[in-house]
């Protein structure tokens, strides 16, 4: 059928099809595979963040989320040759690894910092994204920082350099 016959687009190239066993009642798989709670806790790469946003499974529904580290810092998440997950950020200047299994940093000891180049605006990006600021601009002031958590509940800093005159 075309799309001039029924008014549905053709989504063969962009359907999934998955087939596993599951030794789990049938209500619960299927809440695991629509609920936005669930969704969020499995879908991407091991120890990756999701928001979701909006998730309608129906036919021709939406389901818009968002990688956090992405959206928010503009990096790229790639999976190294060890299967280890990686991120390179959007100047080309820093690489790293998320270290898996490990309970979220909610308290800091070594503070890590991110430059950005507005931390306000990048302050409203990490709140739209599901994070939440955790020390507003201007507590370390003169210094143009703010501290947040992701939604996993990491702390780290965002870092502005001061304008010079």
């Amino acid at each position: 059928m075309n799309q001039g016959d029924s008014g549905t687009a053709n989504t063969a190239d962009r359907e999934i099809a998955n087939t596993r066993i599951f030794d789990a009642p049938r209500e619960l798989i299927w809440k695991a595979w629509t609920d936005p709670k669930h969704v969020a806790e499995w879908w991407g790469p091991n120890g990756f963040t999701n928001t979701i946003h909006e998730m309608d499974v129906r036919p021709g529904g939406v389901w818009r989320f968002t990688s956090f580290y992405k959206t928010v810092f503009g990096w790229s998440i790639r999976e190294r040759g060890d299967g280890q997950l990686a991120f390179d950020d959007g100047v080309g200047e820093v690489s790293g690894t998320w270290v898996r299994g490990r309970k979220p940093a909610t308290e800091p000891g070594l503070l890590i910092y991110i430059m950005v180049d507005n931390v306000a605006a990048t302050s409203e990006a990490v709140i739209a994204n599901g994070g939440n600021i955790v020390q507003p601009i201007g507590a370390d002031a003169p210094e143009i920082t703010a501290r947040f958590s992701d939604p996993a509940g990491n702390v780290l800093g965002l870092y502005q350099e001061p304008t010079r005159s």
